[in-house]
């Protein structure tokens, strides 16, 4: 006997199918890729992070809004230029976590003079260390790297689009009203780490 909506009455009569438990927060994971356009050192901030995973223009010349709103940092894959000098080669060092005791720890790889070609250098967030834990935006030191011109770094993360998180907004000194922009990923103060493919400002 068929009863109303198709179901059948008898053995599994009254069964109800409710739609499933779903996360609605989007959520991807996505590499982006930065050119160094200077050497030097940078601290990067959540913030700094937040602003180079999309953005979008909502003062003119003024102001943006990042349309991220938590992101937890994967592994970071980097390409060295030819360095001119040894003191310029590529490294990096994890902030720890607040409170949070790990061991004392820094990647680098010194190149000998004219060497101009290496393998890649990979580094993933160490266990207690704020990158290996999901952020929001905030101004606190999250890595900090040294590196030459013409250095190449791939960004693995893993991100999430606005939901309960809204990300406050950031100053830039260019910009169309209501155009995307993937800030640097040191921010528009030193703005070294220029994205590759992808349209910005600072």
């Amino acid at each position: 006997m068929v009863g109303a909506f198709g179901k059948r009455s008898g053995r599994g009569a009254g069964k109800i199918d409710l739609p499933p438990v779903i996360e609605v927060t989007p959520y991807l994971r996505h590499t982006f890729r930065f050119v160094s356009n200077a050497g030097g050192n940078s601290t990067v901030t959540p913030s700094m992070i937040i602003g180079a995973l999309g953005t979008i223009c909502t003062v003119t010349n003024s102001t943006v809004r990042p349309f991220c709103s938590s992101f937890k940092i994967n592994k970071i894959s980097v390409w060295e230029s030819a360095s001119a000098s040894a003191a310029l080669a590529f490294n990096i060092a994890w902030s720890a976590a607040t409170g949070i005791q790990m061991r004392d720890e820094e990647k680098n790889r010194e190149l000998p003079e004219g060497v101009t070609v290496t393998g890649v250098l990979v580094s993933r967030p160490p266990s207690g260390t704020l990158a290996a834990l999901w952020q929001t935006a905030n101004s606190n030191n999250l890595l900090t790297m040294g590196y030459n011109v013409g250095t190449v770094l791939d960004l693995d993360v893993s991100f999430t689009l606005s939901n309960q998180y809204l990300s406050g907004t950031q100053s830039v000194a260019t910009g169309v009203l209501a155009a995307v922009y993937y800030l640097y990923l040191d921010g528009s103060t030193s703005h070294a780490w220029t994205p590759a493919g992808l349209p910005s400002t600072f």
